[in-house]
């Protein structure tokens, strides 16, 4: 019998942080396994996991391309079964796609996994500042990840305004669903191994979003081995695109490095000295074209 829980949360509001602090507190003897959704066609996120868990029992699957919960639906039902079925699973992770639809999600994998596993719970990750931004707040699919999780953390509270974590806190306190407040994604295991309340949620937004919003899109670029950028150039070239999101896996002056950009928020992370797979991916609300990403990249080259 698998323990399975869902890690939802918007772009960018560290999931894959989460998910990396949890598996350091697992026990030796414990066999965890990460299910990886993307929605674009690479798995940074997958790959950062990945670089952390040698030695540590845990298995990474990748499922890339669109959500579980819609474009993605087969290969991810697929992957699931395939792990609960193999039986070798103590504890399985779904790391969500940001731009999934939670409620979606949940019913699909309670359905999946039959008799043969446990949805425990399905946790939301909230950035205090989206909560203050339109964008954000009035969106169906930030709107679901609330309505449908099971509990929350807050995340990011260093780069809150006080009164912006009060008050969300506040709007969080209407109903009996637990929350965590935190940064970088630090989380006891003991909270998520935790009792959820299965009560209907009493939140409320003032302006309930039911119809579908504008699509996202994604689009990438894959690079060769022997394309090398300079990491100080990548980063002041990033810090004046206005994309929602940017990730790569590049290899610079200082080595092969992880990139991650959540608006104006960017993480640098080395990547294994082994790494083979190089490429940059992003996803705006606008179709942002792949040669004007190749002219940028022809600037940020070494």
């Amino acid at each position: 019998m698998v323990d399975v829980y869902i890690i939802s949360g918007f772009l960018g509001t560290g999931k894959t942080s989460l998910i990396q602090s949890l598996i350091q507190q697992k026990s030796d003897t414990a066999h965890w396994a990460v299910l990886v959704n993307e929605f674009a066609q690479h798995g940074a996120d997958g790959a950062m996991i990945e670089a952390q868990v040698g030695g540590k029992n845990v298995d990474v699957i990748e499922v890339a391309g669109g959500c579980g919960c819609c474009a993605a639906m087969l290969p991810f039902q697929q992957a699931l079964t395939n792990l609960v079925k193999a039986g070798l699973t103590d504890v399985l992770f779904i790391e969500a796609s940001g731009l999934g639809h939670l409620g979606n999600l949940k019913s699909n994998v309670k359905s999946w996994l039959g008799s043969a596993g446990t949805l425990r719970g399905a946790i939301s990750l909230l950035n205090p500042q989206h909560f203050f931004n339109d964008k954000y707040r009035d969106h169906v699919i930030y709107q679901q990840q609330v309505l449908f999780a099971d509990g929350f953390v807050v995340n990011k509270t260093d780069l809150a305004e006080k009164d912006q974590l009060e008050t969300l806190q506040s709007f969080l306190m209407q109903d009996s669903r637990p929350f965590f407040s935190t940064m970088h994604g630090r989380l006891p295991l003991s909270w998520m191994e935790g009792t959820f309340p299965t009560n209907q949620t009493t939140l409320r937004f003032s302006q309930l979003t039911t119809d579908e919003q504008p699509r996202y899109f994604s689009s990438s670029l894959t690079l060769s081995q022997t394309d090398h950028f300079l990491l100080s150039k990548v980063i002041v070239g990033l810090s004046k695109l206005t994309l929602l999101r940017f990730k790569a896996c590049i290899m610079t002056d200082q080595g092969p490095q992880f990139i991650n950009m959540v608006q104006d928020e960017l993480a640098v992370t080395p990547a294994p000295k082994n790494t083979k797979d190089f490429y940059m991916e992003w996803i705006d609300e606008a179709d942002y074209p792949v040669e004007k990403m190749k002219e940028h990249w022809q600037e940020w080259a070494v």
